[in-house]
């Protein structure tokens, strides 16, 4: 059946549906696959961590960690951090705006009636969001680090700052692992 308005759906894995998704929230950590499409009507959103395949995409959000492909899309913004192909079937873009970080392909862009189609590739501004909260948890972390290597030596308990100190530098391995895969993510982009 059908997904119908002010549906919102999220999952850890994959999601397909097979009907049509009318206004409603979908979003899931892995692929979204949409056998037939999407309206949405304006509010309708798509949000996947890896890819979103789609017939038809009309008047809707869509947000990809991976690639977007779809059939045809209408008056969409779409952004990814990897490719937006528009191939299947008519493989046209008419309107809204698409984003990628890789690339953007269709079979045609835009219409004869002007509405505006505004394409752009490079990094998106969920992947500057993303890249910066990144930045500035890391320095927040150095900064902590530093002050208890200060304290540290005005003599203060040292079991606590040695636990504070190991917690910190575990969550610092974690950013800076973090950090590297999104500099390689955004140098990749202009590829």
């Amino acid at each position: 059946g059908n997904v119908n308005a002010g549906f919102s759906v999220h999952a850890q894995g994959d999601i397909t549906i097979e009907g049509i998704v009318e206004s409603s929230l979908i979003s899931a950590d892995g692929s979204i696959t949409l056998c037939k499409g999407i309206n949405g009507n304006m509010v309708g959103s798509i949000l996947a961590g890896k890819d979103i395949n789609c017939k038809y995409m009309e008047n809707a959000k869509i947000h990809a960690g991976g690639n977007v492909n779809a059939g045809s899309a209408v008056n969409c913004e779409i952004s990814c951090y990897g490719r937006i192909s528009i191939m299947m079937g008519r493989g046209a873009a008419i309107g809204g705006s698409l984003s990628a970080m890789r690339g953007i392909e269709a079979k045609m862009i835009g219409n004869k009636t002007g509405r505006v189609t505004v394409l752009s590739i490079g990094p998106t501004p969920e992947f500057i969001n993303e890249k910066d909260h990144a930045e500035q948890e890391l320095e927040s972390v150095k900064q902590k680090l530093q002050l208890l290597a200060a304290s540290a030596q005005d003599g203060k308990s040292a079991e606590s700052t040695k636990l504070e100190t190991a917690i910190l530098r575990m969550k610092e391995n974690v950013l800076n692992k973090k950090w590297g895969e999104l500099k390689k993510q955004e140098e990749f982009a202009f590829l």
